[in-house]
């Protein structure tokens, strides 16, 4: 505990200690190569407002180019939104059916009928993904993502910085 102790008043005590470890960091993060661009808002469910039909129940579905589907083929690495759309107020969560079988769930928050939501799919493993959500007991429809490898000659579908439903 001493010795501890004795480390942590020499980093604060000795001049120049500290910029040298902020200068290293600097350097670390300056010195990294660029990442591909990635939605702004990626793995954050975005509150798009109030919809006008409410008819369908819990609904997902993907928007692209100003059309709603519920399958879609895309490359590997690339980006799709899903539009949710709750038929009740109610904790949600996201299910993803991932192509090795396995499951994998996120804790969306709150949604309110009326409203729909945005959330980005990213095409991170080759294969077929299912995705639904369900809020209480009442579940979603589902939709599938057919992700290519590079063998495989998929449509690719590119994002811009404000999409729209």
């Amino acid at each position: 505990m001493r010795i501890l102790l004795i480390s942590m008043i020499t980093l604060l005590v000795v001049p120049g200690v500290w910029a040298s470890v902020e200068d290293d960091l600097e350097c670390s993060m300056a010195a990294a190569p660029p990442s591909p661009a990635l939605p702004p808002d990626l793995g954050i469910l975005v509150d798009m407002g109030c919809e006008d039909d409410r008819s369908f129940g819990d609904r997902i579905w993907i928007a692209a180019e100003g059309k709603r589907s519920e399958e879609m083929s895309l490359p590997l690495g690339s980006f799709a939104i899903e539009v949710l759309s709750p038929a009740s107020k109610g904790y949600a969560m996201l299910f993803r059916r991932l192509p090795s079988g396995d499951l994998s769930t996120r804790f969306l928050g709150c949604l309110y009928p009326g409203h729909s939501y945005r959330y980005w799919f990213s095409a991170d493993a080759p294969g077929t993904h299912e995705i639904w959500y369900r809020i209480g007991w009442h579940e979603s429809n589902r939709i599938l993502f057919h992700v290519g490898d590079d063998d495989l000659p998929l449509t690719a579908l590119t994002w811009t910085s404000s999409p729209t439903r």
